[in-house]
């Protein structure tokens, strides 16, 4: 279920910590991409086998959907599918949740996808979000929004330059542009809700 989220934002310091950390982690994590071919490393030893037993069988899920953007894609996260331009990577979350339900996933997810993408098709021949849904899905997560009105892109530029330590990012911002943000992410909640 979507909960509506609280009319009043977390505190400065907190909210914006968090987004500046997460932009950090994406920018450490691929930002050296060049948007070629991204060799597929071996199979881990760590890594569960396809037939390793769920560790969660018989938890009564069997159907499981995954939306969202980039964050749940996981473009360059070994091993990626560009699908479509969606840059969805087997080792993503939804996977790995699959994986110990043993659940079928029908992962959606598209990088650089936004909340309106849910309604209408982000890119040529891949079709809106919500075409994954079925009456039968017995568990949906939900993730966008860093990319609606350019939250993401804002944080990243004024928390992720050089010299702005991850814990110094909400002192880094304006109060024009803390506002512009907290206004976006009240938009991004009910645009979330929709």
């Amino acid at each position: 279920r979507c909960a509506r989220p609280s009319a009043s934002p977390p505190s400065r310091p907190r909210a914006l910590r968090v987004g500046g950390l997460a932009a950090l982690r994406l920018l450490a994590g691929c930002g050296a991409g060049g948007g070629g071919d991204v060799p597929e490393p071996a199979p881990s030893a760590d890594a569960p086998s396809a037939d390793a037993p769920s560790a969660a069988a018989g938890s009564g899920i069997a159907s499981y959907v995954a939306l969202g953007d980039s964050y749940t894609s996981a473009p360059f996260v070994p091993q990626t599918d560009v699908a479509d331009g969606c840059f969805r990577s087997s080792g993503n979350y939804p996977a790995q949740v699959a994986e110990a339900l043993g659940a079928e996933l029908t992962d959606v997810s598209c990088a650089g996808a936004d909340t309106t993408d849910v309604r209408a098709p982000q890119l040529d021949g891949v079709p809106p979000q919500r075409d994954g849904l079925t009456d039968t899905a017995d568990l949906v997560t939900v993730s966008l929004g860093g990319n609606d009105g350019g939250v993401f892109s804002t944080l990243v530029g004024q928390c992720g330059r050089p010299g702005v330590a991850s814990t110094d990012c909400a002192r880094s911002l304006s109060p024009a542009v803390e506002t512009q943000l907290r206004q976006r992410l009240v938009r991004t909640g009910d645009d979330l809700v929709r």
